[in-house]
């Protein structure tokens, strides 16, 4: 994961996009029991502001599609705690479904639109919004091999 103590307010959107896509991998790369333990101890709070800049949405749709306390999260932020066990797993889980939709889409800027317009194939939601469970999560999962296998999602 990279260094999250410096101010967001003077990063480049740019960069944090990138470093939501790269603290993703880099996530995903670890074992399981690795995964486990990160989450338990809670992801560094502007993972949200890296999230937020990689699917181009504001940090109240983000906050809401996950389940999350906006005021929580912004205090979490403001002072520079992590995230609780809770939004850790919701936020990894998003940033695990991101990955099966950049790896399909081959684009991040394609899997971050996919990922924040609503699909009529989930209800009418936007996929990151069902991150917010493990159902919901293996909805987003199954269309995703439904494109991938050539069927319309």
């Amino acid at each position: 994961m990279i260094n999250k103590t410096e101010p967001f307010k003077s990063v480049a959107v740019s960069q944090l996009k990138m470093s939501f896509w790269q603290d993703a991998a880099r996530l995903a790369g670890l074992r399981e029991v690795e995964q486990i333990a990160i989450i338990r101890t809670g992801l560094p709070s502007p993972t949200i502001q890296m999230a937020v800049a990689a699917l181009n949405v504001n940090r109240h749709d983000l906050c809401s599609g996950l389940n999350l306390s906006l005021s929580t999260v912004n205090r979490r932020i403001k002072d520079g705690k992590l995230l609780d066990t809770v939004a850790s797993e919701r936020l990894s889980r998003l940033m695990q479904i991101a990955l099966l939709a950049r790896e399909l889409f081959e684009s991040d800027e394609l899997a971050a639109r996919w990922l924040s317009t609503p699909n009529g194939a989930l209800g009418d939601v936007n996929p990151f919004t069902l991150c917010d469970t493990e159902l919901g999560a293996r909805q987003v999962r199954r269309i995703l091999r439904a494109i991938e296998w050539g069927h319309a999602a």
